[in-house]
């Protein structure tokens, strides 16, 4: 099945995973150090999850036209 899917690469595909990353980090580390409470955590958790798929499926669609 991942044979049928476009190849996703180059510095778009590296700058869309580095910035989930990069707030994924960020969520953590409020929901750790105490900033936040479990039901905001998985809320903003699911709504970053989203964004993420946002981001990949117009990143898909530029790349397939």
């Amino acid at each position: 099945m991942s044979n049928l899917l476009p190849t996703l690469q180059g510095r778009d595909f590296a700058n869309v995973c580095a910035e989930h990353t990069r707030r994924v980090q960020l969520l953590s580390g409020q929901f750790w150090q105490g900033g936040i409470d479990t039901w905001h955590y998985r809320k903003l958790s699911r709504e970053l999850t989203q964004q993420f798929m946002i981001a990949l499926a117009a990143l898909l669609n530029r790349t397939v036209g």
